[in-house]
């Protein structure tokens, strides 16, 4: 079971990077926020496989980032419309 795991948060962080990569035809924060929604999943897809303090942290850490850009997108979006 721990295989199939791993390999599927593999799967989701590669599709991550090319979320990431898409940033010229999308928008960088559109790909951004997008690449690091598929990250968390990867993360949550690890945690499960492997409930140690270093893979919550990880976890944690891409949710907090996470939080960060959608913040400065509404910031940004405030800004713009004001």
């Amino acid at each position: 079971m721990t295989e199939v795991l791993d390999a599927a948060a593999l799967a989701v962080t590669a599709a991550g990077v090319l979320a990431l990569l898409a940033g010229p035809v999308q928008g960088w924060h559109a790909a951004l926020g997008l690449a690091l929604d598929f990250w968390i999943g990867a993360g949550l897809l690890r945690l499960s496989a492997s409930t140690t303090w270093s893979a919550l942290a990880v976890a944690a850490a891409v949710v907090a980032v996470r939080s960060l850009v959608q913040v400065g997108r509404m910031r940004r979006s405030a800004t713009i419309r004001g």
